[in-house]
């Protein structure tokens, strides 16, 4: 916490190491209150965006949610395609939560993969439809 121009600052870094600054008050109890608060929502992690694990896992949630959302808007062809790959490939292979996925397992799944003998265009479009549900999931 710092004082300029008449208003105090308090000065974090978040979780990614990005700098904040935020302006808070013109006077010093109420920027530490602030200060204190904010600490607070850092340590129940709802500043720096960290939530709890959702109750649905990746299977539930492309089954379920990004199957109604985005195969009703594709071709016919691509639909099958990734329906295919979403029920034999993916769900199996990523069956735990969706936070749990990080690009360590996507790397595993793809040498296991280029393992089983796929070609490495069958994998790419597998890790396309893997990346699509992820980026939905985040918003």
């Amino acid at each position: 916490m710092f004082k300029r121009k008449g208003n105090f600052y308090i000065d974090f870094n978040d979780n990614q190491g990005i700098r904040h600054w935020r302006k808070m008050a013109p006077n010093k109890r109420v920027a530490k209150e602030v200060l204190e608060a904010t600490l607070t929502k850092i340590v129940r992690r709802e500043w720096i965006g960290v939530v709890d694990d959702s109750r649905i896992n990746f299977p539930q949630f492309a089954d379920k949610v990004w199957a109604a959302r985005v195969l009703p808007t594709l071709r016919p062809k691509t639909r099958i395609r990734w329906q295919h790959i979403l029920r034999t490939y993916l769900a199996p292979a990523f069956g735990g939560s969706l936070r749990s996925i990080d690009s360590v397992m996507v790397e595993k799944y793809v040498a296991d993969r280029l393992i089983a003998q796929a070609k490495p265009a069958t994998v790419n479009r597998e890790i396309t439809v893997l990346r699509h549900i992820l980026k939905r999931a985040c918003t």
